[in-house]
């Protein structure tokens, strides 16, 4: 039997004064590892919103990350993923 593989993500942060921004890291089964990066602006004005500020670098990132992996797919199969 087939076991699935278990692949591990990590997102990491880094702030400036208005900047938040994400890193995220995919190590695959074989240990090919995968960087995206993403951002966001956060109103300097309000901290109580650095969590949703958080949220969309995050999401940037995640969206950088499925782009890479689908470029990866399609170079393997020998073709442009859209």
């Amino acid at each position: 039997m087939h076991t699935p593989p278990k692949w591990q993500l990590e997102v990491d942060f880094r702030e400036t004064d208005r900047q938040i921004a994400a890193v995220v890291v995919l190590r695959l089964t074989d240990d090919t590892e995968l960087t995206a990066h993403g951002s966001a602006t956060r109103r300097g004005d309000d901290p109580g919103r650095a969590p949703v500020a958080e949220k969309i670098a995050a999401a940037t990132a995640l969206n950088d990350l499925a782009r890479r992996l689908l470029r990866m797919a399609g170079a393997e199969l020998g073709r442009p993923a859209d």
